[in-house]
């Protein structure tokens, strides 16, 4: 998770996001923006399966005080959050 408490968290950065898990994983990891540390996905995001990876810049429309990350199946998953 990061929040807005980190200087470089702020609109128009980029965000490189991967799930980086390897071993077989039911549903994929959900990133997203959030006005709290414990909200829920909304649908509004980017979705990976293991093994995806992509970028994703924080504009106006998508920027929340946080950034979460949602495991959506029942194994462990592993993930990398960089911001640009």
């Amino acid at each position: 998770m990061l929040n807005s408490s980190n200087s470089n968290y702020v609109i128009g950065k980029t965000l490189r996001l991967k799930n980086t898990t390897t071993t077989p994983a039911v549903g994929g990891l959900y990133y997203y923006g959030a006005m709290s540390a414990i909200d829920g996905w909304s649908g509004l995001g980017v979705s990976l399966n293991p093994g995806q990876e992509t970028t994703f810049v924080l504009d106006a429309m998508n920027f929340r005080p946080f950034f979460n990350i949602q495991n959506q199946g029942p194994n462990d998953q592993t993930y990398e959050v960089e911001i640009l």
